[in-house]
């Protein structure tokens, strides 16, 4: 009854459009309306910080990564994965080495948000190996059998 007066479904609706991947939108679809005291300040307070650290920084480096799902999906069965595969996987280390640079800077602020960057790991060495052996969807000669 509160969602209908308040005009929730089309609260998300707005939300949903802003969403980059497949993931973010179902999440949203799933919110529902918090009444809970204690979690609506946790998530008042997280709003505020990324706002906070949206205004000193400017918007995260996030891109629609949807594929990865799939590609993980390919990985854990431990199928190999096609030349075009890793050079998503590497753009997405290169988007997560981004995204944790940003959180960084947002630590000169000591903005709480900030330490998430603690629970990225860009995986340096991979991103650099799929640079050197994969190459317009193709596998350098030279690649190794591991990669």
């Amino acid at each position: 009854m509160t969602e209908k007066k308040i005009e929730f479904n089309k609260m998300k609706e707005i939300w949903s459009e802003l969403a980059l991947t497949g993931f973010a939108k179902d999440e949203i679809e799933k919110a529902t309306i918090i009444l809970e005291e204690s979690k609506l300040r946790k998530e008042l307070r997280d709003t505020t910080n990324a706002k906070e650290m949206i205004e000193k920084l400017g918007n995260p480096p996030l891109q629609n990564v949807t594929e990865l799902s799939e590609i993980l999906e390919v990985a854990k069965r431990g199928d190999c994965l096609s030349p075009y595969q890793l050079e998503r996987i590497e753009k997405i280390l290169l988007i997560v080495e981004r995204l944790k640079n940003y959180l960084s800077h947002g630590k000169q602020y000591e903005n709480p948000l900030a330490f998430y960057d603690e629970n990225l790991n860009e995986l340096i060495d991979l991103k650099e190996e799929i640079a050197r052996q994969i190459r317009n969807d193709a596998v350098d000669d030279l690649a190794t059998k591991r990669l």
